[in-house]
């Protein structure tokens, strides 16, 4: 179970739980692992791929350093044949929407305002 809760710490930081295990991202780390779960419960598409496009300029970098501070790179996949598409592996995410609708970051908010 992925569980995306929000609550900041100084740093800053935010808190995602994965399998019970805390992990602290990065602000950007987090508002892309937030797209990348709100494309597995939000998009029309089952498959949930993410462009790059979407996400930076400097996507690839982001995603790269996402993949390090969740100790388990085989969380984000690519598409596999180099045309820019990610996405979550796992399907399992849950969130806390009270937290996420009042988040800092205006993209997190924005997503959340169209779930609520």
């Amino acid at each position: 179970m992925i569980e995306i809760d929000g609550r900041k710490k100084p740093g800053p930081r935010y808190l995602v739980k994965i399998d019970g295990r805390e992990v602290w991202l990065t602000g950007t780390s987090f508002r892309i692992f937030v797209i990348f779960a709100h494309a597995r419960w939000h998009k029309p598409c089952p498959l949930a791929w993410v462009h790059k496009s979407d996400l930076s300029i400097y996507a690839i970098r982001y995603i790269h350093r996402l993949r390090g501070e969740l100790d388990n790179p085989d969380l984000i996949e690519n598409s596999g044949n180099k045309d820019g598409y990610y996405r979550l592996t796992r399907g399992d995410v849950r969130c806390n929407n009270e937290t996420l609708k009042n988040h800092e970051d205006h993209d997190v908010r924005k997503l959340f305002a169209e779930v609520a």
